[in-house]
Order: C-alpha cells, then sequence, then structure tokens
C-alpha cells in the first residue's frame, strides 16, 4: 500500500466543524475562510493540490491555502514540528489553518487592533499577515459589537389563506405594510413622488400572487363599499391604506400652500 493512499484529500462539514471546536473556533469562522481561501476545496478538479500565490517566493497549499511563514509562526506559537510535507494532507492542512486563526485571534488581535472584534480581525489577517492595514482595522465592528444585529422573529402560526386574517399575514411577509412618509425634501412634488412610488412597489408585488391579488380586490371593494367596515381585512389593510394615501395628500397639499419667506 502506497503512503498517499492514507492521505485525505477532501473533508466532511461534520470534519471541519470537529476542527474548529478543537481549536476553540466558532465553524462559520473556519468555514467561511476556507471558502474564502479555496472554495473549502483541498485539491483542483485534476486532483492535485491546490496552489495559490503562485507569483510569491512561498506559495500557498491545500484548502487553507497555508504558507511557510504562517507555518513556522503556528510552529514558534503553539512547540508543534509541522513541515510544508503536512499541508498534503487536507485534514492537517485545515487544522494548521484553524490554529493559525487562534493565534490571530488570541495573540495578535490585542496588539494590532485593541478595542475591535477578534474575530473579524483574524478573518481579514489571515490573508494579510498580523500587521492589518489601519484603515481595515478601523472598518473592523468593535469587541462586543458585531456588523449586524439580525432581528430574531416571533414563529407566527399563519391563519387559512382563505381568511381575511390570513390574507392580512401574507401580505405582512411579501412587503413592509408601514410604508413610512420620508421627510419633506420640496414644495411638494418630491414627496408625493417618493410615497406613491413606495405604494406602486408594493401594488406590483401584490400583483404577482393569488392571495395579493385577493387583498387588492379587497382594497377596491373596501372603496366602492362593497365590504363589511368592521372586518378584520377592512381595519388592519384596506382603511390604514386609504388613510395614508389621503395623509399624504393634505400634507402634499399643505407645503405646497405654505408662504415661503421671501
Amino acid at each position: 500500500m502506497r503512503l498517499y493512499e492514507f492521505i485525505i484529500t477532501e473533508l466532511t462539514q461534520a470534519e471541519i466543524e470537529a476542527i474548529a471546536k478543537k481549536n476553540n473556533l466558532s465553524p462559520e469562522l473556519l468555514k467561511q475562510r476556507l471558502d474564502k481561501e479555496s472554495g473549502s476545496k483541498h485539491t483542483d478538479k485534476y486532483g492535485k493540490i491546490k496552489i495559490g500565490d503562485k507569483q510569491l517566493k512561498n506559495k500557498a497549499f491545500g484548502i487553507a491555502q497555508v504558507r511557510k511563514p504562517a507555518l513556522d509562526d503556528i510552529n514558534a506559537n503553539f512547540g508543534t514540528k509541522f513541515t510544508m510535507n503536512d499541508l498534503q494532507d487536507a485534514g492537517k492542512n485545515a487544522e494548521i489553518g484553524a490554529m493559525y486563526l487562534r493565534l490571530l485571534r488570541d495573540k495578535y488581535a490585542p496588539k494590532y487592533a485593541p478595542g475591535k472584534d477578534a474575530d473579524a480581525y483574524a478573518f481579514q489577517a489571515y490573508a494579510t499577515g498580523p500587521n492589518l492595514d489601519k484603515k481595515k482595522v478601523s472598518n473592523l465592528p468593535d469587541a462586543g459589537k458585531p456588523m449586524y444585529n439580525p432581528i430574531k422573529r416571533k414563529p407566527q402560526s399563519m391563519e387559512p389563506a382563505s381568511t381575511d386574517k390570513g390574507k392580512a399575514q401574507r401580505y405582512a411577509r411579501m412587503t413592509d405594510p408601514k410604508l413610512n412618509i420620508s421627510p419633506p425634501r420640496g414644495p411638494g412634488q418630491e414627496l408625493e413622488r417618493d410615497v406613491y412610488d413606495r405604494i406602486k412597489q408594493t401594488t406590483d408585488k401584490l400583483k404577482r400572487t393569488k392571495v395579493g391579488q385577493e387583498v387588492l380586490q379587497a382594497i377596491d371593494n373596501a372603496r366602492q363599499g362593497k365590504v363589511n367596515k368592521d372586518s378584520w381585512m377592512y381595519k388592519n389593510i384596506a382603511d390604514p391604506l386609504m388613510n395614508m394615501k389621503q395623509a399624504t395628500q393634505d400634507k402634499v397639499m399643505s407645503i405646497i400652500n405654505t408662504k415661503q419667506p421671501k
């Protein structure tokens, strides 16, 4: 049996997560970095190990695109004895990449990016080295403050689509029902156009679905007095939209009629 038969050439998602956990990294951080470096693929379509930075003296190898300076840094800080030959194995390659992320996060982030999110720093510095460009450091999120705070919505049970409430719930999911009016920005026409453009965008979205068409029909019926004004649909969908349109028209006329100071 030959030596190459023992070499791991690709990793599963579970194996990548295990390597991240072993190195006290979030699986997302490691996976995103491997995706960035190699598409999380250790070999190319010909089955040969991926090689990057070919223009440099020290080329990058494998799934984590590890270069010799990073390998030397890892050995010096962790007391390991990895060699360039170890980079041929996808498992060891990813392990070395994970250790480098950990080194950047735990040792270099406090030195080169104090007060910044260490994971975000490690992700950026992985490609350039510890001494990250000052502009890139300034753009990193502060520690404890991620790039964005996703809104966690409580799951909402959906009423049948045949009911007024069910139609309204589906309408709310398709588009923003609030349609906030922008502050006045001119003598009146700009405000009017901005609001009606939003209403048109909402209407166009509704027209593309059967439920949306039924909602629009319910609104038209309400305008013509052909709907029960005590119904949930009228109170929560039709009436607010009609009131918004009237309020917009009143505000536009108020702006137009306001005397400008001489």
